[in-house]
């Protein structure tokens, strides 16, 4: 899910998602990521977060960890 969106942004989808299914795995992509927005998605127990654009192989990386059930390490993103 892209942060930045029309008519509604991400934290509005995520806070949809979770009220229909907490365990929802969510990975976050943006070009617009603010500490505040970090700390904000980190409060959310996002599954992941990249920055755009990202790499392909990375974002593969990312949705492999998430299915097989591994914790992500969102710490270099503040």
């Amino acid at each position: 899910m892209d942060l930045v969106m029309p008519d509604f942004d991400g934290f509005y989808g995520l806070e949809g998602i979770r009220k229909n299914d907490p365990d929802s795995k969510i990975i976050i992509f943006s070009a617009s990521l603010t500490t505040d927005y970090i700390t904000k998605l980190k409060s959310m127990n996002v599954s992941g977060i990249t920055r755009k654009p990202y790499d392909m192989d990375n974002v593969v990386q990312i949705i492999n960890k998430v299915l097989s059930g591994k914790v992500i390490d969102l710490t270099p993103f503040g």
